[in-house]
């Protein structure tokens, strides 16, 4: 999800929330209160506002108790994140850069933009540190209330990828392990989330396994949770053509992105007069092996899609 400023949102890490520790019923919070990672309570002090600050993507992320706007700040003596009110808060140890942690955005990494220190996840404290290309360091910004996240572990929340006519054949397990979607070659594919493209795969007509000859060209998304871990796989198949002129490896897409177009290319059956239909295929798993278009084929746990498009 991207951001948006002077708006409200819960700040997640790994099941927890950036949270102003301590008791604030009265509404009272003094400076150099420190700041912690727990549980959800659907209270005040876990409600944090991004004002802009200078340049896009450069923030001071505040919290209003009591008429009064403390900001997340950085105390000198031992690198905890603690609060600050604005109006004697020094710019270098309230201005943050959010730098995305994944390309297509939705989760961030904080950097302390004059210090060049992140904020980091220690157990269930936080503090201000080096740079570590761990988890730790890597949050979102969640509606409060909501499920944190488009996408995490097995909760992938998908919009369909095409305006269809139709549903020839469902998902069954241990069978066929996708849903057909109706629609006339040439119908536009988009991404159902936002992910990185593994593989534009152009179909030749034969790689010595039917399943695989079976599937046309194709394309192949994958998807990360709000911690920016891989956690499934959306497959597109029978398409018109291999799509290199939209899309092309490693490339990340949005939610909606143009991807392709229906086409009736593999192995198809008389649907629609000619065979033309999208056949959506969503994985789960943490690892999508792309060393050839079989081992991507066969990766990943096959799992029904219309359970997973809510949208």
């Amino acid at each position: 999800m991207a951001f948006q400023y002077n708006h409200y949102y819960e700040i997640y890490n790994g099941g927890k929330y950036v949270n102003l520790n301590g008791d604030h019923e009265n509404n009272v919070v003094n400076n150099g209160e420190k700041v912690t990672m727990y549980a959800r309570t659907n209270n005040p002090d876990q409600r944090w506002a991004l004002e802009r600050y200078g340049s896009d993507n450069q923030v001071r992320i505040v919290l209003q108790r009591g008429g009064g706007w403390y900001a997340l700040n950085y105390n000198t003596e031992n690198t905890n994140c603690i609060v600050w009110h604005l109006n004697s808060a020094a710019d270098k140890d309230t201005v943050i850069t959010l730098e995305p942690a994944v390309s297509f955005g939705g989760v961030y990494r904080l950097k302390l933009a004059q210090r060049n220190l992140y904020l980091t996840v220690v157990g269930s404290s936080l503090k201000w540190m080096a740079f570590t290309n761990n988890n730790d360091q890597i949050f979102s910004f969640v509606e409060p209330g909501a499920n944190p996240g488009s996408a995490t572990g097995n909760g992938l929340s998908l919009r369909c990828p095409v305006s269809y006519s139709g549903i020839s054949t469902k998902f069954v397990d241990g069978g066929h392990r996708g849903v057909d979607y109706i629609a006339s070659k040439g119908t536009p594919v988009y991404a159902a989330t936002s992910g990185r493209v593994i593989r534009v795969y152009s179909w030749q007509g034969s790689t010595n396994e039917a399943a695989v000859d079976s599937i046309g060209n194709a394309v192949f998304l994958e998807h990360f949770d709000s911690k920016g871990n891989t956690c499934g796989m959306t497959c597109y198949y029978h398409l018109r053509e291999a799509p290199t002129s939209l899309i092309s490896a490693d490339q990340y897409v949005a939610e909606g992105d143009l991807i392709g177009y229906v086409g009736n290319t593999g192995k198809v059956v008389a649907i629609n007069g000619d065979g033309s239909h999208l056949h959506f295929e969503v994985k789960t798993g943490t690892y999508f092996n792309n060393s050839t278009v079989q081992e991507l084929y066969h990766s990943g746990i096959w799992v029904n899609p219309l359970n997973y498009i809510t949208h």
